[in-house]
């Protein structure tokens, strides 16, 4: 096994690089070669099918994390942004330390999956690969998603959760202005300050790819069918009504309709974006014009009563 890695990586050369690694052939034949030696020294004394087996493993594991490490830096700014991104929540008051310590790891795995999918391709990266960045078992990780496609849309749930949030009660703006509103807050995944505004764009182009990658399209249906039960019940809030009341029902779909013209316009414009700001521009314009034809259904919601819902 050992030998055949090798083998592979004398003949790698640069138009042949999975993942686009920038690590040289010579700098991971040296790593592998220190890694070969600690393997060498335990086998001896390591007699069972079984633990010769599980040194294997642990060797290829070891192996892949060491070919991705040309890529640390755009990892870490993509740990960087989706960090930043959260940098105005409110953490909750009642949330206990252990509740706190489970969030925070299961942020992490979020994290870190995401950005080796937007960097390496959602089908190349393992579960072994993950769990080995986040320095947890597999088994842990599994305790806290049981598929790769909910830790990259892990982060997708905070902004459904926002504008259900944003609608639940009424305030002083009407409904589709709330919305977007809430929308627009989220254009931008989080400005990450020590990036250069054309990297992030870069970043953004690649986050938004992955997103709308066919291996996710069946994550996306299990989320919208998440995001019509939350925005039903925040809506049947606002008006007091019955969440399967087909105005409520109605409504959400309308809404659902503005977050996808939301999502298809950040698609479009990120490709030829020259800055941030125009980015949220363009989009907030794409918003606009179809929330000018919602209105009228979200503006008749927004009258509904109880007693005629």
């Amino acid at each position: 096994m050992i030998a055949a890695i090798e083998d592979f990586l004398a003949a790698w050369n640069e138009d042949q690089k999975p993942f686009g690694w920038t690590a040289t052939a010579d700098s991971i034949v040296a790593k592998l070669a220190r890694c070969r030696q600690t393997l060498e020294q335990i086998q001896p004394g390591c007699t069972s099918p079984k633990c010769r087996r599980r040194l294997s493993r642990q060797f290829v594991d070891t192996t892949l994390v060491l070919m991705t490490q040309g890529h640390d830096q755009e990892l870490d700014a993509i740990l960087e942004a989706l960090k930043a991104a959260r940098a105005d929540e409110v953490p909750d008051p009642q949330e206990s330390l252990r509740e706190r310590k489970k969030r925070r790891v299961r942020q992490r795995i979020s994290d870190v999956a995401t950005a080796m999918f937007i960097v390496h391709g959602f089908h190349k990266v393992t579960v072994a690969q993950i769990a080995a960045a986040c320095e947890i078992s597999q088994q842990t990780m599994f305790n806290y998603f049981q598929t790769k496609e909910s830790m990259f849309l892990d982060h997708l749930g905070s902004r459904i959760n926002a504008v259900a949030d944003a609608v639940r009660d009424r305030g002083s703006l009407t409904l589709v202005d709330t919305v977007v509103q809430a929308l627009a807050a989220g254009i931008n995944p989080g400005r990450s300050w020590s990036l250069d505004e054309a990297r992030h764009l870069h970043l953004l182009r690649l986050f938004f790819q992955a997103i709308n990658s066919p291996s996710l399209a069946g994550r996306r249906l299990a989320d919208f069918a998440r995001f019509t039960e939350d925005m039903s019940a925040a809506l049947a809030h606002r008006v007091h009504a019955d969440p399967i009341s087909p105005k409520v029902q109605l409504a959400t779909f309308v809404i659902a309709g503005l977050v996808r013209v939301r999502q298809q316009s950040i698609f479009h414009h990120v490709q030829d974006a020259t800055s941030l700001a125009a980015l949220a521009r363009a989009v907030r314009r794409d918003l606009l014009t179809a929330a000018h034809l919602a209105e009228p259904t979200l503006a008749a919601f927004d009258k509904t009563s109880a007693r005629r819902a």
